[in-house]
């Protein structure tokens, strides 16, 4: 309980401090062409918060993890904490367990977090930034790298997809047969 409250104290702080870097280096990139463009403070406040949940999904919750871990085993063995529950018998995986479930936990809540909050997030920021600037909205439509499968093991991949012109570029067909791959 002890080792757990230690890793959730750096991890916390770690996140805020992650997520007030990356913002703070978002402001200072955007804020001078949203002044320019005589942005009211309200849409920029808004435009910042919604790069939030994209700036924790991607940036701050992975290495917040990392250093978080690095930091509290770190801190017990300078204290010598370490090497006194490993002297009274405790393994250093039992030490370490609970910050690799917490970990294994955040990390699958954070597969969840980015596929539903942060995909949202992104569009609600790339539609409100054209919006504030008054510029039309670009064409999105438009897809590269992927892979879609067909009928009978049969892969293609698409190296661009024009969606106005409706022109594939860069195909190929990935076929499956037993043990043999046909390209």
């Amino acid at each position: 309980r002890y080792i757990f409250l230690e890793f959730i104290k750096a991890f916390l702080g770690s996140i805020v401090f992650v997520v007030g870097v990356v913002e703070i280096t978002r402001i200072m990139d955007d804020l001078p062409k949203l002044i320019k463009s005589h942005v009211l403070f309200y849409d920029i406040l808004i435009y910042f918060l919604a790069w939030l949940p994209i700036i924790a999904g991607k940036y701050a919750l992975p290495v917040s993890i990392l250093f978080s871990t690095s930091y509290t085993i770190g801190n017990f063995v300078k204290t010598n904490e370490l090497f006194v529950m490993l002297s009274g018998g405790i393994s250093f995986f039992r030490i370490v367990m609970p910050m690799i479930l917490f970990s294994f936990f955040i990390s699958i809540g954070n597969i969840f977090f980015n596929e539903f909050i942060v995909v949202r997030a992104f569009d609600f920021q790339y539609r409100w930034w054209y919006k504030m600037l008054g510029v039309k909205l670009q064409n999105r439509c438009n897809k590269y790298n992927f892979f879609m499968k067909g009928k009978q093991n049969t892969f293609y991949y698409i190296g661009s997809y024009d969606c106005k012109k409706k022109e594939i570029k860069n195909l190929y067909v990935i076929r499956i047969y037993g043990k043999r791959v046909l390209f």
